[in-house]
Parts: structure tokens; C-alpha cells; sequence
């Protein structure tokens, strides 16, 4: 899953990208200028998404760096959403000792999601 921040809210669009190992964070501060974070699902306390009327933050707290949480401001509150399902699908499949591997991943999105709904 890939999103980005609402131009124009954000004039240097920043980026999720989750894959089926970590949560990327690409903060775009200018022009050819970006800082990237990575987290792995392991070492992700906890995914807050707080809701707007049409957009969210996601805010990504982890194990090591509790006290400052990333934080992704000007989403789509949709996407917003869908990638805390994704990711928290995610931790859960990987603390179960889930073979994701052989699920396609148009499936495997899916799945993701309804797990990580309910939490």
C-alpha cells in the first residue's frame, strides 16, 4: 500500500508505504530533500489514526521512540484509515507466525484489513 498526503495541504507530499515487512515514513521537507523512517510490524506499539471532517492523521509509535510517535498530517481520512487496518492486520498476522508469502495480495489486503479492523 502506498499513500501520500493531499497536495495542495501539503505542498511536498509526504508518503506511507507499507509492504510486507515495515511501515515506511517518507517526509518530504523541499525539493530533492526527504527524511525516511522505517519501522518494522514487530516493533510497532501502537497506529493512531485521528479523524477530520474529510481528512485524518496516522500516527505510528514506536517500541524505541515512544516519545516522539511519527506522525503523517493531510490524508485521505479513507486511506487513513485502510492503512492503520492494513498495518494492524499486519502485527497480528506476524505475532501469529502467519505465512503471508503464499497469499496473493489482492487477497491478502483484504484479509489484512478485516483482521485488523477489529482492533
Amino acid at each position: 500500500m502506498d499513500i501520500k498526503t493531499v497536495f495542495p495541504f501539503d505542498f511536498f507530499q509526504d508518503e506511507v508505504i507499507v509492504d510486507t515487512t515495515k511501515v515506511s515514513i517518507h517526509i518530504h521537507y523541499f525539493f530533492y530533500s526527504k527524511e525516511v523512517r522505517s519501522v518494522q510490524f514487530k516493533d510497532i506499539f501502537s497506529v493512531i489514526v485521528q479523524q477530520g471532517v474529510f481528512f485524518a492523521s496516522l500516527e505510528l509509535v514506536d517500541k524505541f521512540f515512544s516519545e516522539q510517535p511519527i506522525i503523517v498530517r493531510h490524508l485521505w481520512k479513507k486511506d487513513a484509515i485502510k492503512a492503520r487496518r492494513i498495518i494492524q492486520g499486519m502485527i497480528i498476522a506476524q505475532k501469529q507466525s502467519i505465512d503471508i508469502r503464499t497469499i496473493p495480495v489482492k487477497e491478502l489486503v483484504s484479509k489484512l484489513e478485516t483482521i485488523g479492523e477489529s482492533r
